[in-house]
């Protein structure tokens, strides 16, 4: 195995040349042990063990597109190169002809350490996971305990907020998830972090969950509606509902048509004749609903959106 001697000999910049000075000897976990501050991207992380595979049994990049061409995947010795360098993602189709590309293989192999890895779910949301979990996962025991590696994971760069746990600690109650979340940075909008500041103390304690609700279709299309930011939404809905446009809109939803006595009850509290088409069909009176509660939010909106 390489030892630290060795090691501090290498430039760990760019990425693939650690990877090359690594060599057979211990490729990928002495990649992943040594990178330091540079936690590996998903993509990092599944190039520098299929190099490993790949070195371990002797074989070219081109060798290994070769293999794959006969599968069907359209590869080059300078899409393996990309693909090891984790400049390039793996396809989902991809993914899963692993095992006939590098036969004889397993997906799980693919995360045999304990490190922490980057994954990207979207352009503003990060999720940094233990290797261990994406292990569990693919051998089907996503929701089981894996192993947390001691250091603390880094939050990547350029995201709004991050999820730094693995799936068993984010299912523990309905909702769980948004207490796992750390918010990263502000809003871009001077009116919704204006609201937000003045709203109560236990509301502002889920910034996290009101971040996420404003992502929701409800928030966007009452966003476009006002002129404003969803998130600006989403805070009203919070400061007058304590929850989200969209669960405030379903929840009466549902009430009001789970039965013939709520929903008479809410024609009669809203003044809506009972045989009115707007009380005839579930999807009617979820329109109805949002009408309503984006009447009941409009002055709080327009206050704050004439304060920009």
């Amino acid at each position: 195995m390489l030892d630290d001697h060795r090691l501090g000999q290498v430039v760990v910049e760019p990425l693939l040349q650690l990877v090359a000075a690594l060599g057979d000897d211990g490729v990928y976990c002495g990649l992943l042990k040594h990178l330091g501050s540079q936690q590996a991207s998903l993509p990092q992380a599944i190039g520098a063990r299929l190099r490993a595979l790949r070195t371990e049994r002797g074989l070219r990049q081109e060798d290994v597109a070769g293999y794959a061409r006969v599968w069907g995947l359209d590869w080059t010795q300078s899409t393996v190169a990309a693909i090891e360098a984790g400049d390039r993602a793996l396809s989902l189709e991809e993914f899963f002809a692993l095992p006939l590309v590098y036969a004889p293989f397993q997906l799980p192999d693919l995360f045999p350490g304990e490190m922490w890895v980057d994954l990207r779910v979207s352009d503003r949301v990060g999720w940094t996971t233990p290797e261990s979990h994406l292990r569990s996962t693919l051998l089907g025991k996503a929701f089981d305990e894996a192993l947390t590696p001691a250091a603390t994971p880094e939050i990547p760069n350029g995201v709004d907020y991050a999820i730094v746990e693995p799936f068993k600690q984010l299912v523990e109650t309905p909702g769980h998830l948004v207490k796992h979340v750390k918010v990263v940075g502000g809003w871009d909008d001077p009116a919704a972090e204006r609201a937000y500041r003045e709203m109560p103390p236990n509301i502002q304690q889920r910034r996290s969950e009101i971040e996420i609700a404003a992502k929701g279709d409800a928030e966007r299309k009452a966003a476009r509606k006002f002129g404003v930011s969803r998130e600006l939404v989403s805070v009203v809905a919070f400061r007058l509902y304590g929850r989200s446009l969209s669960k405030e809109r379903d929840q009466q939803t549902t009430m009001y048509t789970r039965s013939k006595s709520n929903r008479s009850e809410y024609a009669r509290t809203h003044g809506i004749q009972e045989n009115h088409p707007s009380m005839r069909s579930e999807q009617a009176i979820r329109g109805h609903v949002t009408r309503t509660l984006l009447a009941e939010m409009k002055d709080t909106i327009e206050y704050y959106k004439a304060k920009q």
